[in-house]
């Protein structure tokens, strides 16, 4: 605004120079490797001023992703990337602990995470490093320092820590060893009938240039309400399939994708953070690209990614962060949870025959709030200036909000979260991991203790749900949200989340969650309905469980038989299983028994059974 008033003719540098100011901040303020050290230490803001800076090029940044300029760019925050990469992520916390070698590839919204909070108010800052001829699918997160060899393939949706050797397929938490016929030598090709190499002509037309328009035209489609007609409508016109009574939450994902493979039938609702995975990475490295057929009644819930070749069957239910791909074999009414998506052991109920409940605004009322919305914004950044006007329009968007239950009309509803939109636009970014986003959450209404950080305003819905504890920690992408849409039937229920908490990327809170405090949820991590977490417990997985070498969910000495097969060849190091020995112990009662069976070797060498009796109390 200060640019566009007194000197117009300098809005075409403000790119170049948010890029260069970045480049000259991370050479003077980066903290390099830091094995741990206190928040809100001296360390912490450092990365915390680079964080910010960061996620203001981001959308500059959405221009150059996939090209030997955005490897540049990168190699300039201090990076060490090989110019032959293909990179179509920003999302990315400490750009210079990049270090990711020749002829790898990483798509778009994977999460390069080297900022990892302990559980003793503590946090760990480790680089990430990328061997060779490696692929690393759509959502993917890496995080807590990692170390990849060569040749690795990561699947979509996956999370992945420390080493990882070379010749291995990382499908959600399974390693698996790559086929010896199979080797990623290249970056490969994309194939819509014929095969275009990534660099090509066709492959940029068909593709890249694709993504780059629907990326540089996002802010004009939230001119639109979510659900609105005029998406289905502007999808036929770009020649999708769309049926009657599509409601879509959002436009873009569909937009990315060739439209002219999309097949949407009636009823179908994708909710919030759907992703449709335009092309598919196969094993050899060749891009692919193949229809998505959506069938009736079908919902798609928060978080999931949809792959070329997925073909779901009428009144289908994808889960919250949930994988569906060519080999998803979907029956009508089933549920599928899970990366990849899973059958799980329940149906969808009979559709109810009431009105739905996501209601449609009208276009007019749309256009009308936001031209009032905007004309309130600009007047009250041309009176109060940058610094009041900021502080005016904070004080009026939590006023209205918190007032909003006793607002009748709906377009001064509309009005007010246009203005709550513009808010978290232009201010909310530079508050995010501070307490002063914590303030603001509370000035909505929620009840959070100290202490805690949050990455930014999306981390809770329905403010006034909420209840947050003491030294809480939540990573970026986590959600936590009271409300739910049930077959289109709107339902609300409070969250709670206990002190000392730590929710890692790409975790999602449902509605009526209890977490007693001191939880950790690794990342990809859903916690369903009304689900209640003991105390001191560590959870992982889609829907969640609790990770048995950490803690057992269960109270001292009140299990009489534990049953466990073939499962602590999976827990790692032989400390994991010693962990686990002394779980089974705490909470078996007097003369309890560990019924057990599993594989005789670990590690080629030591086997399971001896960590196991190495704790005598442990009766097997």
């Amino acid at each position: 605004m200060v640019i566009h008033r007194w000197c117009p003719f300098l809005f075409p540098i403000l790119p170049a120079f948010h890029h260069l100011f970045y480049v000259i901040c991370s050479r003077l303020f980066s903290p390099c490797y830091i094995k741990t050290d206190s928040l809100f230490s001296w360390n912490y803001y450092r990365w915390w001023f680079l964080d910010r800076l960061w996620n203001n090029n981001t959308f500059w940044l959405q221009h150059i992703l996939g090209t030997p300029f955005y490897n540049y760019y990168l190699r300039l925050c201090g990076a060490r990337i090989s110019l032959n990469t293909h990179i179509y992520t920003t999302t990315i916390d400490a750009p210079w602990l990049l270090e990711i070698n020749d002829g790898s590839y990483i798509a778009n919204e994977t999460y390069l995470n080297c900022l990892y909070f302990n559980d003793d108010n503590t946090f760990n800052l480790s680089p990430i490093r990328i061997g060779s001829n490696c692929s690393i699918g759509t959502r993917s997160i890496l995080f807590d320092g990692v170390h990849m060899q060569n040749n690795i393939i990561v699947q979509s949706m996956s999370s992945v820590t420390g080493f990882i050797a070379s010749e291995t397929i990382v499908d959600g938490e399974e390693h698996k060893s790559l086929p010896s016929d199979i080797s990623i030598v290249q970056i490969g090709s994309c194939a819509a009938g014929e095969i275009y190499p990534i660099a090509s002509r066709l492959y940029l037309q068909k593709i890249w240039l694709r993504q780059l328009v629907v990326s540089s035209f996002h802010h004009a489609w939230l001119l639109p309400t979510g659900y609105d007609y005029f998406y289905p409508f502007v999808l036929r016109w770009l020649g999708a399939h769309v049926e009657e009574n599509v409601k879509l939450a959002e436009i873009d994902p569909f937009l990315s994708c060739p439209t002219n493979l999309l097949k949407l039938e009636m009823g179908v609702t994708p909710f919030g953070g759907v992703l449709i995975v335009p092309t598919e990475l196969t094993l050899s490295g060749d891009h692919r690209v193949d229809q998505i057929i959506l069938g009736s009644h079908t919902n798609l819930a928060n978080g999931c990614s949809i792959l070329p070749g997925s073909c779901l069957a009428s009144e289908t239910m994808i889960g919250n962060l949930t994988r569906v791909s060519r080999e998803t074999k979907s029956k009508c009414r089933e549920v599928f949870m899970g990366v990849p998506a899973r059958t799980m052991p329940f149906q969808m109920p009979p559709r109810p025959e009431i009105q739905d409940q996501i209601k449609i605004i009208p276009f007019w009322h749309t256009c009308l709030s936001h031209f009032v919305s905007k004309c309130l914004l600009l007047s009250i950044y041309s009176f109060g200036g940058l610094a009041s006007g900021s502080i005016i329009h904070t004080m009026l968007v939590c006023g209205l909000y918190r007032g909003r239950s006793y607002i009748r009309h709906q377009i001064i509803k509309q009005i007010i979260e246009r203005m709550s939109q513009d808010h978290a636009q232009f201010i909310c970014p530079s508050l995010g991991n501070t307490q002063w986003l914590i303030r603001l959450f509370r000035a909505y209404g929620a009840h959070i203790g100290e202490n805690t950080i949050m990455p930014d305003i999306f981390s809770i819905t329905d403010y006034h749900l909420m209840t947050v504890g003491d030294n809480v920690r939540v990573n970026v992408r986590t959600q936590m949200q009271g409300h739910s849409f049930e077959q289109r039937i709107f339902k609300l229920a409070p969250v709670s989340i206990g002190n000392s908490c730590v929710l890692m990327s790409y975790s999602i809170i449902m509605p009526g969650c209890k977490l007693m405090g001191n939880n950790r949820l690794y990342p990809m991590t859903l916690i369903m309905k009304n689900d209640q977490l003991p105390l001191n417990t560590h959870w992982k997985g889609i829907p969640a469980l609790a990770d048995a070498t950490k803690h057992l969910p269960f109270e001292n000495e009140s299990i009489d038989i534990i049953l466990c097969i073939e499962a602590t060849h999976a827990f790692g190091e032989p400390v994991a299983i010693a962990q686990f020995a002394n779980e089974v112990v705490r909470v078996l009662r007097l003369n309890g028994y560990l019924l057990w069976c599993d594989f005789c070797y670990m590690n080629g060498s030591d086997t399971s059974i001896y960590d196991l009796i190495a704790n005598d109390e442990l009766i097997i």
